[in-house]
C-alpha cells in the first residue's frame, strides 16, 4: 500500500476554460429545449382552440364574434374569438421557431460542450502523465505542449468564443500539478477512480435513463395515436346526438407529431445504445489499467483511452448536427 496521501481530481479542479465552456453549454442546452418545448405547446394549444371554432358565438351577453372590418382595402369577414386566439397562438409558435433558427442555441451547446470535454481530456492527460505530456518531456517542452494544446481548442468554432479573461488565465491548476507529481501507482489509481470509473458510471446511468425515456415516449405516442383514431370517429357520434362535432383528431395528430419531434430532438434510442457501448468499453479499460507497468506504456495507454472518449463525443456531436 502506498504511503502517499489520498488525492483526487474532480471537475472543480479543471482549468478555467472548462468551467466557462461547461456553464455556457448547460445554458444553451436549456435554452434550446425550453424554446422547443414552448413552441410545441403553443402549436398544440392553437389546434385545441381551433377545434372549438364555431362551437359558441357568445357567453351570456358577451359576443364571441368580431364583425366584418376592412384592413388596407381588404374586407375581413366575421371572425370568432376562437379563430383569433388560434391565429395568435400559432403566430407565437412561429416567432419562437424563428428565434431558434436565427440564434441557433444548439450550435453553441454543441461547440461549448466539445470545448469542455476537450479541456477535461487535456487536463487528465497532463495530470496523470499521458501523451503528449509524458514524464520524458523537459519543463520547457512541457510548457510548449500545454500552450499548444489549450490554444488550439477553439480554432474551428463559430459560436463559442471564450472571454479573454478566461483564455488569459493559467489553465494548469494546482490540483493538476499535485497529481502529476505523484508516483505512477498513485496516478493510476486516481485515473481509474476519478476518470474511467466516473465516466463509466455516468454513461451507465445515462444509458438507463435514455432507455427508460425511449420506452415511455413510445408508449405515450401509441396511446395518443389510438386517441387520434377515436377522435376521428367522435364527430360521427356527436352528430348522431345532435351535438357540436369537435375536430379533436387534428389536436391528437398534432400532439403525436409534437411528441415525435421531441423524441427526435432528444435522441433517446440513439443515446441509449451508444452510451451502453461506451460504458462497456470503459469497464474493460478499468481492468486494463493495472497492466501498465512503466511510464512509456502508461502514457500511451492514457492517450488511447482519452482518444476513445473523444471519438464517442465526436459521434454524439455528429448525430446532433446531422
Amino acid at each position: 500500500m502506498s504511503d502517499e496521501p489520498a488525492y483526487s481530481l474532480s471537475d472543480n479542479d479543471m482549468p478555467p476554460l472548462f468551467h466557462d465552456a461547461d456553464q455556457r453549454a448547460i445554458r444553451a442546452q436549456k435554452f434550446f429545449f425550453g424554446w422547443l418545448q414552448w413552441e410545441l405547446i403553443l402549436l398544440g394549444l392553437g389546434v385545441l382552440v381551433g377545434a372549438f371554432s364555431g362551437a359558441a358565438t357568445s357567453i351570456g351577453p358577451v359576443s364571441l364574434l368580431v364583425p366584418p372590418f376592412t384592413v388596407a382595402g381588404f374586407r375581413i369577414t366575421t371572425l370568432s374569438a376562437f379563430e383569433i386566439a388560434e391565429a395568435a397562438l400559432l403566430t407565437l409558435a412561429l416567432v419562437m421557431r424563428l428565434v431558434r433558427v436565427i440564434t441557433r442555441p444548439e450550435r453553441l451547446w454543441y461547440e461549448a460542450r466539445a470545448v469542455a470535454e476537450s479541456v477535461k481530456s487535456i487536463a487528465w492527460r497532463y495530470a496523470v502523465g499521458g501523451e503528449p505530456f509524458q514524464e520524458a518531456n523537459s519543463p520547457d517542452e512541457l510548457d510548449a505542449v500545454v500552450a499548444n494544446r489549450f490554444g488550439g481548442i477553439q480554432t474551428d468554432l463559430s459560436k463559442y468564443k471564450a472571454p479573454d479573461q478566461v483564455v488569459q488565465q493559467h489553465q494548469v491548476t494546482p490540483a493538476m500539478n499535485t497529481v502529476r507529481g505523484l508516483s505512477l501507482a498513485a496516478r493510476k489509481q486516481i485515473y481509474r477512480e476519478g476518470r474511467v470509473d466516473d465516466q463509466q458510471n455516468w454513461y451507465t446511468r445515462k444509458s438507463r435513463f435514455n432507455g427508460a425515456r425511449a420506452l415511455q415516449s413510445h408508449v405515450t405516442l401509441i396511446v395518443v395515436e389510438v386517441l387520434a383514431i377515436c377522435a376521428a370517429l367522435l364527430p360521427i357520434a356527436l352528430t348522431a346526438f345532435h351535438l357540436f362535432p369537435l375536430n379533436l383528431q387534428s389536436l391528437a395528430a398534432n400532439i403525436a407529431g409534437g411528441g415525435a419531434a421531441w423524441m427526435q430532438a432528444k435522441r433517446y434510442e440513439d443515446l441509449n445504445v451508444s452510451y451502453k457501448v461506451t460504458a462497456s468499453e470503459l469497464a474493460q479499460v478499468s481492468k486494463d489499467i493495472e497492466n501498465q507497468h512503466d511510464e512509456p506504456t502508461w502514457a500511451h495507454f492514457v492517450e488511447n483511452v482519452e482518444g476513445s472518449m473523444s471519438r464517442e463525443h465526436q459521434l454524439w456531436r455528429a448525430t446532433r448536427t446531422s
